[in-house]
This record gives C-alpha cells, sequence and structure tokens, in this order.
C-alpha cells in the first residue's frame, strides 16, 4: 500500500488542563510539551478564548526528566536553561496555532450565542 505518512515522527507530547468542563467561563489554561527528557508546562492567566495573546504574562514549570524524574527542581526560571525553555515554549505554541487553527471557535460560539 501507500503510506502517506512518510518518515513523519512524533516531535513531542501535548497535554492540556482547563478545570471539570462544565463551567462556561472556563479557567485559566495549562498546556504541557514534552520532548525525549524535558517537560515544560505553561500556564497562562485569565480565560481560554484569548489565551494565546498572553504568552508574555504566562508561568511556567520546566523540568529535567532525566536529572528529575519525579519533578522536584523547577528549571523555568533559570538562565542557565533558558534555550531549552524558549526553544520548547515555540514548539509548544506553534502546535497550539495549528491545533486551533482547525477547530471551532468555541469562544465566539459562546459569545454569538450571549448576543
Amino acid at each position: 500500500g501507500l503510506d502517506l505518512l512518510g518518515d513523519k515522527k512524533r516531535v513531542g507530547t501535548f497535554s492540556e488542563f482547563h478545570g471539570s468542563g462544565f463551567e462556561e467561563e472556563q479557567p485559566a489554561p495549562a498546556y504541557m510539551w514534552g520532548k525525549e527528557d524535558w517537560k515544560l508546562i505553561l500556564h497562562l492567566p485569565g480565560h481560554l478564548g484569548d489565551a494565546l495573546s498572553r504568552t508574555e504574562s504566562a508561568r511556567g514549570e520546566l523540568y529535567d526528566l532525566k536529572d528529575d524524574p519525579n519533578e522536584w527542581n523547577n528549571l523555568y526560571d533559570s538562565q542557565a536553561h533558558s534555550q531549552v525553555r524558549e526553544a520548547m515554549k515555540t514548539e509548544l505554541l506553534m502546535h497550539l496555532a495549528c491545533v486551533w487553527n482547525r477547530g471551532p471557535n468555541y469562544s465566539r460560539m459562546i459569545e454569538q450565542k450571549q448576543t
């Protein structure tokens, strides 16, 4: 047969958390991006609808899973790890931009429903 995926490989692991899912206005989202021996978690303040516009005010966690498998030492603010943090942050935000471009905009749907 024809291989439709070619040599495509997984570049990272993604997860997200938005609260219980029952509230109309979701609490601040948290996004996780894992790659090789690293794990990044971004906490974006505010509500889900305009989360990407607030990436500069994001709080975060960065863990070296090889040296710290239990995630006790948060390296997010470490200057020595800033290149890893920024590279993973860029990959995570690019993943979000691609995924959100493909799906429905629920915030806009809620706004239209309320008017």
